[in-house]
């Protein structure tokens, strides 16, 4: 009687792992291909990616630099480049890689999702600056093309994401680069930043870190050989060669002034009270919103009630009510002491 139960038990058992393993769809090798063919296929959109935007800039691109770009060698950048071609994405010859005109569209709805992505996280999201590339390398490979226009909608279809780059059009134009480099201009002059360049990252930190965004309007007090001074909204700043260089400019004819006592409201001492001036451009879409919200707009008075262990945050007398800000929002605001 024994025999026949521990039977039953063993097949139980074996159908319940061969199930595990191999249910369609859902089961554990199922799942694993599913994983290898999402590797392949980010692997493939990355390539394509970084093809078009080698060509836009008029680089030629050869399988080293590919498989560099995507740290893969051997056999598994073997396959890569045999699907690629295989596709009809991508054409080899000799030792250089080039996009067919498919290859083209293709990567082109690759770049349209991720700058839709990151100007979504600018606006509508919290997530900071920092953050917005890497996030959208990892969506531009799940996001359906009905999804994506969702977005675009939602968010006005912009022209341009967060860090000036033109979108693509739904039918995949692409506006020229334009823009022009600080050394193009005269010390004197007052420019525009019309674009960022978000890699290398660490670079993009050090620039944002200055509450340096796309739209801010600068003047360009100095030049030199390995170094920029500038000021922005009434602070002057030093720009060293490796930051100057991910910055692109354009001429405005109007000079825009800021009162010599312009100061961002992290530096306003405790008991001080001063009118708000401006929000800057770097603050955007929720964190706007919440000062919007607050009241702190042009022409609201505003003092320095509390200051906390560690001076971050401190408590801002606004409207009657007391609001508590982080320094890296406060410096964000600009504000003149009354």
């Amino acid at each position: 009687m024994i025999q026949p139960i521990l039977n039953l038990i063993f097949g139980i058992t074996v159908l319940i792992i061969l199930t595990i393993f191999l249910f369609p769809k859902y089961g554990l090798y199922a799942m694993y291909k599913k994983s290898k063919i999402s590797k392949q296929k980010i692997y493939v959109e990355d390539s394509l990616k970084f093809l078009y935007e080698s060509e836009y800039e008029k680089l030629s691109i050869t399988l080293n630099q590919l498989s560099g770009y995507l740290k893969v060698k051997g056999e598994s950048f073997k396959n890569i480049l045999h699907r690629l071609e295989e596709m009809n994405l991508a054409e080899i010859t000799d030792d250089n890689i080039k996009l067919t005109k498919q290859g083209s569209e293709y990567a082109l709805r690759i770049i349209r999702t991720h700058r839709i992505w990151e100007k979504y996280l600018a606006e509508e999201t919290s997530i900071r600056e920092s953050e917005w590339h890497s996030e959208a390398e990892e969506k531009e490979h799940s996001l359906t093309e009905s999804e994506v226009e969702e977005i675009n909608k939602k968010i006005g279809n912009p022209l341009y994401d967060p860090h000036g780059d033109p979108i693509p059009t739904k039918t995949g134009e692409l506006p020229p680069f334009i823009g022009l480099s600080f050394y193009v201009f005269a010390e004197g002059e007052t420019v525009r930043i019309i674009h960022i360049e978000d890699q290398p990252k660490e670079i993009y930190k050090k620039i944002i870190e200055q509450n340096i965004s796309v739209g801010a309007v600068i003047n360009i007090l100095k030049i030199g050989k390995d170094s920029v001074e500038i000021e922005l909204n009434g602070k002057k700043i030093r720009l060293t060669s490796e930051l100057i260089k991910n910055i692109t400019l354009e001429k405005i004819k109007t000079e825009v002034y800021f009162p010599a006592g312009a100061i961002p409201l992290s530096d306003l001492e405790k008991g001080k009270n001063a009118v708000v001036l401006s929000i800057l451009k770097s603050c955007r879409g929720q964190q706007r919103r919440r000062l919007l919200d607050f009241g702190i707009v042009p022409g609201s008075k505003i003092s320095t009630e509390i200051e906390s262990l560690g001076n971050d945050p401190r408590g801002y007398k606004v409207r009657g009510a007391i609001v508590a800000l982080r320094n890296n929002t406060a410096k964000q605001i600009l504000v003149e002491k009354v």
